[in-house]
């Protein structure tokens, strides 16, 4: 892609408007901004961060009535994760009053980006997040939360026992913050309801 091209790209624009909106420099132009994304892209390129043995994609769903039953399933790049949320739409878009949004969410740490899709169509909605991780264990420990808002995020990448710690710790302390908090534990899952919503600690053995 040549570099003009890659300027006009909506991802990396929105990049440059982060850094252009948290620079200290005031007096920083929109286009020095949008300089500064591209390197700090070029860098994580040559860092070898993007190559596909260092990250992998999982596509995690939910909807309206199954707030703990969360489905995955894996890709080896973003482009197939996002291919697969258009492909698998629960409702069709031509049909009711319903919603559809969608977006590519840039970060600017070492991960890759990652993607969301809601759609909503009267009384129901299906999540769909892909989201990046590094294939460095046989399981992944996936949190999120449901019924205000919905949000997903790959936590810690593991052992099943590691995997398994990590979720009974970190929902025993988000329990312990909620009077009337309810501590429920399973084999493969840890669920808390807070009263307000439930907050769901996953343990997803990997693809191979």
């Amino acid at each position: 892609m040549l570099y003009e091209e890659v300027k006009k790209n909506k991802v990396l624009q929105d990049c440059a408007y982060i850094f252009f909106k948290n620079s200290s420099n005031k007096n920083t132009s929109y286009n020095k901004a949008l300089d500064s994304a591209f390197k700090a892209i070029e860098i994580r390129v040559k860092n070898g961060i993007y190559f596909s043995k260092l990250w992998k994609f999982v596509r995690c769903d939910l909807d309206d009535e199954n707030y703990t039953e969360a489905r995955y399933e894996f890709f080896d790049t973003l482009e197939e994760g996002k291919e697969s949320c258009f492909k698998e739409l629960p409702f069709d878009p031509m049909l009711g009053n319903g919603e559809l949004e969608y977006k590519e969410v840039c970060t600017l740490d070492e991960k890759p980006n990652s993607f969301r899709l809601d759609q909503s169509q009267e009384n129901c909605f299906h999540v769909m997040e892909v989201l990046p991780y590094e294939p460095k264990g046989e399981y992944a420990c996936i949190w999120y939360h449901a019924y205000e808002g919905v949000g997903f995020e790959v936590l810690f990448v593991g052992t099943y026992d590691k995997c398994a710690e990590y979720a009974k710790s970190s929902a025993k302390k988000v329990c312990a913050d909620f009077k009337d908090g309810e501590y429920t534990e399973y084999y493969d899952q840890v669920v808390v309801d807070t009263g307000i919503e439930w907050q769901i600690w996953d343990i997803v053995k990997l693809p191979e």
